[in-house]
């Protein structure tokens, strides 16, 4: 049997812990289904971070809790408040390492990774200790030992929020660009990426079609598939092109123009590009005055100056890598 403040800090907790798990369950998933992202993040990991917020959030309820039985509400609020704080900077921010109560990003896309099984499951074992620690501080209030108590839990904070155990966080999941529109050329996103699709794969047919115009249509590639961020050069077997999506263009929903020809220009085989040193001006120069005549021939504005066959000599070139 529980002893009766055991069982009046338990009432205490569920009175409050119940209805905020739910009510961030429901959130959570209703934010899935409006944003339709529950088939773009990877489920089963996804499913157990949601689950691990909702067990951090019992944890902190608990906490305070506890403090509020043992200090009162007058001074209990602010002492929980510190208290979670000082859980969430201790044990909260992972710095390379394990952290348990580090349960952020859990419906976020990340390219090429998901959560790991394993992390997850760590922090499930860690609050659940956390949650009995605390249940046990409660319980020594009556007890002669509960100074000794008291001592003993802060030291085990300490060695656990000094803990610097390598655990991954996340491990490698397959993921290709395989949401694709075919017109005169190829245009691959990935699938959690489909919105920026239409107006990509049109914007790419209309730079091809300046190339045209500029006679060095044959000269760039006939596919293009999205670029996972950091990607680093690319492969020389890969004779495919890449297009980006950067961070700001999710609040437009739309890849700009400029960075669209820059991406179709742009000799992704090329080491220099992603060298510790930058490349050389006429390098740079050269991609930038094709990039700036496509643009001329996609917005019809003035003549952009280059015959063919300076054009071509000038993309061969950049496709050569030469400096």
């Amino acid at each position: 049997m529980l002893s009766h403040p055991i069982r009046a800090v338990l009432g205490l907790w569920l009175t409050a812990a119940l209805p905020a798990g739910l009510a961030y369950l429901l959130s959570t998933s209703i934010f899935l289904y409006i944003a339709d992202s529950a088939t773009l993040v990877p489920r089963t990991p996804a499913l157990f971070l949601i689950l691990a917020q909702i067990c951090a959030l019992l944890s902190y309820i608990l906490l305070g809790s506890v403090i509020g039985r043992m200090l009162g509400a007058v001074v209990g609020a602010p002492v929980s408040v510190i208290g979670a704080v000082a859980v969430y900077w201790n044990l909260g921010r992972s710095g390379g390492g394990f952290a348990p109560f580090d349960v952020g990003s859990a419906t976020s896309s990340l390219l090429g990774l998901q959560f790991s099984t394993t992390y997850l499951f760590l922090q499930f074992g860690f609050m659940l200790v956390f949650m009995a620690s605390c249940l046990a501080m409660h319980a020594a209030l009556n007890s002669r030992l509960r100074g000794l108590v008291a001592v003993g839990l802060a030291i085990a904070l300490l060695l656990s929020s000094s803990n610097s155990a390598d655990i991954p966080r996340f491990e490698e999941h397959g993921v290709s660009a395989s949401t694709c529109v075919s017109k005169q050329v190829t245009v691959c996103v990935y699938p959690e990426h489909e919105r920026f699709l239409p107006d990509l794969a049109r914007d790419v047919s209309v730079i091809h079609d300046a190339a045209g115009q500029l006679g060095i249509s044959d000269l760039l590639p006939r596919v293009y598939v999205e670029r996972i961020p950091g990607e680093g050069v690319r492969p020389d077997d890969d004779r495919r092109g890449r297009v980006e999506i950067k961070p700001d263009d999710f609040s437009t929903g739309r890849v700009p123009l400029a960075d669209v020809v820059y991406a179709v220009v742009l000799p992704w085989h090329c080491p220099q590009l992603f060298g510790e040193e930058p490349p050389s001006p006429r390098f740079v120069g050269d991609i930038a005055r094709i990039a700036d005549a496509l643009t001329s021939l996609v917005e019809l504005r003035a003549e952009h100056g280059l015959t063919v066959e300076v054009a071509r000599e000038m993309v061969a070139a950049i496709h050569r890598c030469e400096p």
